[in-house]
């Protein structure tokens, strides 16, 4: 029997200055819903600024109270225990739902501090590019927005798109709120990891920029500036692209083998 693929959803949150990572948030988990580890750091030297969501402070220091999965370390200890973790587990992709920005922030501290980048040599995947080609794409998602306009759309009158709006349409919770702490926040993400999976839908893979325009409609689109439209053209036409190859090789895989057999 083969052994168990485990995959990493990452979360962090950062400060209120530059965007300097304060909490690290991880959970291993399989493709099936069952988590095997689950971790956070809060980095000490940055955890001292002003954090971005300031007025959390006192739940993460009662986290250090009630989780023993939740520590209190330097930056360096942080990232050398992340990249510990993945290597321990043997994943070789980690997922965040904005990965641009999480896989940017930790590049950005490693830097700063002198240390090695955890996530080098990871296939780094957006789950927010996943979600805007399946679960934004389902055929309720609209009307889920406009039955909760002040909540699922922008004042300009395009569908949100986070990580929170994801969670809250698959479980029809409208005004559900992310907690905003790194950890919480990664066990909505691998619920919204397990839904995008049970779509058994083509999507390209990585991590790619303006994906909330792909769930918008042509109208919504038309009233954004000629650039955005040009964005949303592209996104699609690297799509259809990828999934053309895809189906081009999957044939040739068929035709190889039907010959092997018929030999």
């Amino acid at each position: 029997m083969g052994k168990k693929k485990l995959v990493a959803i990452l979360d962090t949150e950062t400060n209120m200055y530059d965007q300097a990572v304060f909490d690290i948030g991880i959970v291993i988990a399989d493709l099936h819903g069952n988590i095997v580890d689950r971790r956070q750091w809060l980095l000490d030297d940055i955890f001292k600024t002003k954090l971005f969501y300031e007025e959390k402070r006192e739940l993460y220091l009662s986290y250090l109270d009630k989780h023993d999965y939740t520590s209190y370390v330097s930056v360096g200890e942080g990232l050398r225990r992340l990249g510990n973790i993945l290597k321990h587990y043997g994943v070789t992709e980690v997922y965040a739902y904005n990965m641009a920005f999480d896989s940017r922030v930790i590049a950005k501290i490693a830097e700063n501090f002198g240390v090695p980048n955890p996530l080098e040599g990871y296939d780094l995947e957006c789950l927010w590019l996943w979600s805007c080609q399946t679960i934004f794409q389902q055929k309720s998602f609209p009307k889920f927005c406009m039955d909760n306009q002040d909540y699922a759309m922008t004042p300009k009158g395009n569908y949100r798109t986070s990580a929170e709006i994801a969670y809250a349409y698959i479980h029809n919770k409208p005004n559900y709120e992310e907690v905003h702490t790194a950890l919480e926040d990664c066990y909505i993400e691998y619920e919204i990891f397990l839904h995008c999976r049970k779509q058994k839908k083509f999507r390209i893979k990585g991590i790619a920029s303006q994906v909330w325009l792909l769930p918008q409609t042509q109208e919504q689109i038309d009233k954004l500036p000629k650039n955005f439209q040009t964005m949303k053209l592209n996104l699609e036409t690297e799509i259809e692209r990828a999934e053309q190859r895809f189906k081009n090789l999957r044939f040739l895989k068929l035709t190889e083998r039907e010959l092997m057999e018929g030999c």
